[in-house]
């Protein structure tokens, strides 16, 4: 089984969790899991850090950090198992 995200267009993370069967071939699973959402620098080291419950689809978030953000998502430490694992960021934008 992977844990991953997705990079829709738009730019958004989409969380979804994936199981591969004997041929590689993956089919999305139902799921509801606790994982890090957060804010990395320029260095990958978190400015913001929190665990909140993850569901399918779209993911929004909202963190106010005291230093210049670099990519936010889902998982951006990489503690699951995942084979992508440099989707679950996108980069942070200027408002």
């Amino acid at each position: 089984m992977t844990r991953g995200t997705t990079s829709p267009e738009g730019g958004l993370p989409a969380a979804a969790l994936h199981a591969p069967n004997g041929t590689g071939t993956e089919t999305e699973l139902k799921f509801s899991d606790w994982t890090d959402v957060g804010v990395l620098d320029q260095e990958g080291k978190p400015l913001y850090l929190e665990r909140v419950r993850v569901k399918p689809g779209d993911l929004e978030f909202t963190a106010v950090v005291d230093q210049r953000p670099a990519k936010a998502g889902v998982d951006p430490l990489n503690k699951l198992i995942d084979r992508k694992p440099d989707d679950n960021t996108v980069a942070v934008e200027k408002l």
